[in-house]
């Protein structure tokens, strides 16, 4: 049985450790950081961390936490495990800002990608 889970510096998680029992359940608003978890489990066990996309859509994710703009950021690009397509983009403001009064960790922009293909010329 897995007693005790740590996440350091992935997706919303800063540092997080949590003791798990027999039964655990983890409740929190929405993106709190409840599927980070679960995720972080997995890749644990497996190796691979898969998700799923605001459309549904299965994927692997692969994230980036910077301060490069000001205040630390988390970007998380989600792809089509198939194809290797971006599906969707995500951003997670991760501590306070000057410029926003959203309350870290927030997210501050997704882009969800439905269509993709290849231009062979302009009109």
């Amino acid at each position: 049985m897995i007693e005790r889970v740590c996440l350091e510096n992935f997706r919303s998680h800063e540092r997080t450790e949590i003791g798990l029992g027999r039964l655990t359940i983890v409740a929190g608003r929405n993106a709190s950081g409840k599927s980070s978890i679960r995720q972080a489990v997995e890749v644990a066990l497996t190796g691979r961390c898969e998700v799923t996309d605001r459309a549904g859509r299965p994927g692997i994710a692969v994230a980036v936490t910077t301060d490069y703009w000001g205040a630390k950021q988390r970007f998380t690009l989600i792809f089509d495990p198939t194809t290797s397509a971006l599906l969707s983009e995500e951003r997670v403001l991760l501590e306070r800002a000057d410029w926003t009064d959203a309350k870290p960790p927030a997210v501050i922009g997704y882009t969800t990608y439905l269509e993709s293909g290849v231009v062979t010329r302009l009109p």
